[in-house]
């Protein structure tokens, strides 16, 4: 899941990947995309963090993360209560 700048744009964002590794064990990586949508290095300061992690049978997955709403990170978006682009992608 991520936030994006530009209305049905993947970048410039800032995401939020999650999966559950091969031991059961939830990750969430705080990250970045550029203007050319590309997915960029991990962000220097993580500010995620996994509440809850499940994949079923199906191989669905669904990970709960929580991240103060401003995290005094220059690479994350400031979280308000005006309009925002949610922006999301399944592999």
């Amino acid at each position: 899941v991520g936030f994006s700048d530009v209305a049905g744009q993947m970048g410039p964002a800032d995401v939020y990947i999650g999966w559950v590794d091969a031991y059961g064990n939830p990750h969430l990586s705080d990250r970045s995309t550029d203007d050319n949508h590309q997915l960029l290095d991990p962000d220097r300061q993580q500010d995620g963090i996994v509440e809850s992690a499940a994949k079923t049978a199906s191989g669905s997955l669904t990970v709960t993360f929580r991240r103060r709403l401003d995290t005094n990170d220059w690479m994350d978006r400031v979280i308000t209560s005006k309009p925002m682009n949610i922006i999301w992608a399944m592999s």
